[in-house]
């Protein structure tokens, strides 16, 4: 049977990224049905200035929940961040648009992906910590890899349904015929309605969390420290990554689309194979971690992006 941390390492974040990535890879599709008709660039940038409100929220996220966990475990903290966060996922399918209620969409719109902003915030931090303070010293750094790493698997999905979605639309349309369906025959909403089944398996899978009794004296003890350096390095490289992460695999494949004019699928299959590398890569030098020191990686990490990056 799979060790229970492995399925919530696996699982830890692809319902964020999924749902978040959504909204990045149909972009051009949101500001079209939630702002006035407008060009396409300009669809692109209202459209990713919403997916940039959620962040207004997320550093208040973080402290909430990463209080609430202190006092009532981070298990509990984690399944009521990701109550908060499915619940706009699944409302936005429902929404009206522009053109039926007017700013009243946009506005709805903007709040739910605030609020999803402010549960995020409790998502990828608690779920690393969680991971970290219940796997062994042999495993932790592969364990908080595959963490990062189902946030990629939730890009991958979103990309998968996001590109499937006009070949599932035509087919159902011939089968069933849109008026035959009302409400959902307009596509744009089925992926997120795809939120519901997702959010409810990992919530099940979060179910039987709980901290181990020999955790809670680690928890006590961290609790009394004061790592104000440590945070401050760890500020820095989540910002340093965040900012890569969110230019070159949410932003570049509709930039490449819409700016330059690179088809639609080569677009999205140049940020597949991103994933998939980064993915890899990232397994590995988790696994690797148990015969070489973890800071040495994210030098060789940070120094080959900054590198690399240069066009």
């Amino acid at each position: 049977q799979l060790n229970p941390l492995l399925k919530i390492a696996f699982t830890a974040n692809l319902f964020e990224w999924y749902e978040f990535s959504l909204t990045a890879f149909m972009a051009l599709e949101i500001g079209r049905l939630f702002f006035p008709e407008t060009g396409d660039k300009t669809a692109l940038m209202l459209s990713f200035s919403v997916f940039a409100s959620s962040y207004l929220a997320r550093p208040l996220g973080s402290i909430f929940f990463g209080l609430f966990g202190n006092r009532h475990g981070a298990g509990t903290a984690l399944r009521t961040s990701l109550i908060v966060m499915a619940t706009p996922a699944w409302l936005i399918a429902f929404l009206p648009t522009y053109q039926t209620a007017g700013y009243l969409a946009t506005g709805l719109l903007i709040g739910l992906k605030i609020i999803q902003g402010f549960a995020a915030g409790g998502e990828t931090p608690l779920s690393g910590y969680f991971i970290s303070l219940n796997t062994a010293s042999k495993n932790r750094g592969l364990y908080c890899a595959l963490v990062v790493v189902s946030g990629f698997i939730g890009m991958l999905l979103a990309s998968a349904v996001v590109c499937a979605l006009p070949y599932c639309a035509t087919w159902v349309s011939q089968l069933l015929g849109k008026t035959s369906m009302g409400y959902l025959a307009e596509s744009w909403r089925w992926p997120f309605l795809l939120c519901i089944p997702l959010s409810l398996w990992i919530y099940s899978l979060r179910s039987s969390l709980s901290l181990m009794p020999s955790d809670q004296t680690k928890v006590h003890r961290a609790l009394h420290q004061k790592p104000i350096a440590p945070l401050l390095q760890a500020f820095v490289l989540v910002a340093f990554m965040e900012v890569f992460i969110y230019t070159v695999l949410i932003w570049l494949p509709s930039y490449l689309h819409s700016y330059i004019g690179v088809p639609s699928f080569d677009a999205r299959l140049t940020n597949v194979m991103t994933l998939l590398i980064f993915s890899l890569s990232m397994i590995g030098a988790g696994y690797a971690t148990r015969w070489m020191d973890a800071s040495k990686f994210v030098l060789i990490g940070v120094g080959s992006l900054v590198l690399f990056s240069y066009p």
